[in-house]
């Protein structure tokens, strides 16, 4: 699968610090520029995915196709747990 414009792959690594086990899904990321969203990409086999017991660790890859370079807003809400925080991270590709 190639992407439409660039593809931004991140790697990512998670912690569960709850006492409850958790599962972790892409489709709780969402990658943003400018207010639009941007859509996922799956050219790579590691993607950040699974169940997660408590204080364990696990790494993945998200995948987007994305604009170009320039400042993107990746927001994590959890759909598998009862979190109604918003986690936010701010990224600068070059």
């Amino acid at each position: 699968m190639k992407p439409k414009g660039k593809a931004l792959t991140l790697d990512v690594t998670a912690k569960n610090e709850s006492d409850k086990k958790v599962l972790l899904a892409p489709t709780e990321f969402t990658l943003y520029k400018n207010g639009k969203k941007q859509e996922s990409y799956f050219g790579e086999t590691n993607h950040l995915d699974g169940n997660l017991d408590r204080n364990k660790t696990v790494k993945g890859v998200l995948q987007y196709d994305i604009e170009g370079a320039g400042e993107y807003e990746l927001i994590y809400k959890p759909a598998y747990i009862n979190d109604k925080k918003e986690y936010k991270w701010h990224i600068e590709v070059k």
